[in-house]
């Protein structure tokens, strides 16, 4: 898990939103989907297929790296915890589902390829590297560089928590305690910062992004 964490964290993000992020605009842009409205096909079909689709994609990928790894890791090490490696295959699965979501939903509400490109790889900058800029700059202005020994305010965690990267940390560390060893992330006694928290967040990621994509491209023209 130590030596998987970095790469899942920085390489899923990237595989779930390449993967969709062109998968409704590039067909609107090709005429392609006119044919696929024209089969008894709703445009809520198109949008909930295509994540159906790149999520089956996504994780026949995932499933097989993390098969090697086993392999690897039965071959080289005295002991394996297998239980916690499923549930870390698990999670690490939904997590790229949520990437495919945000993908797709934001692929379903843009008008040309160069904008779902220039997007996904905002949003990808935005999760991995402006996020934690903008939670150290709350950090920085509410209570200075170095924390209180309290730690930062529970605000300033909470929008700490709602990058699905944090979100994935929360939710792996409630069903792997082990996880909190090779993981280090604030703190709080708020109900609403616990371990589970990352659950619904990354359920929101998923649903809402889809819906919001779906709803828009239903009220679109195609030409």
């Amino acid at each position: 898990m130590n030596s998987m964490g970095q790469p899942m964290a920085f390489f899923v993000p990237l595989l779930g939103l390449g993967i969709a992020y062109n998968s409704i605009v590039g067909e609107r842009e090709s005429g392609s989907i006119k044919l696929a409205l024209g089969l008894p096909n709703s445009r809520r079909d198109i949008v909930f297929g295509k994540f159906i689709g790149r999520s089956i994609v996504l994780a026949v990928a995932i499933l097989t790296a993390f098969l090697v790894v086993a392999v690897i890791a039965l071959l080289t090490y005295e002991s394996f915890a297998a239980v916690e490696f499923v549930l870390y295959t698990v999670m690490t699965v939904f997590y790229g589902l949520v990437y495919v979501a945000i993908g797709i939903g934001f692929s379903s509400t843009v008008n040309s390829q160069p904008t779902a490109l220039a997007g996904a790889t905002g949003l990808y900058v935005l999760f991995q590297l402006g996020w934690d800029a903008v939670t150290a700059v709350l950090q920085t202005v509410t209570v200075g560089w170095v924390p209180p020994e309290s730690g930062p305010p529970d605000w300033v965690i909470l929008v700490y928590v709602l990058n699905p990267t944090a979100a994935m940390e929360y939710a792996t560390q409630a069903i792997i305690p082990e996880f909190d060893a090779i993981t280090a992330y604030p703190a709080s006694d708020a109900f609403y910062l616990q371990e589970w928290v990352g659950f619904p967040i990354l359920a929101a990621w998923l649903l809402l992004p889809l819906g919001f994509g779906y709803r828009t491209f239903a009220r679109m023209e195609i030409r």
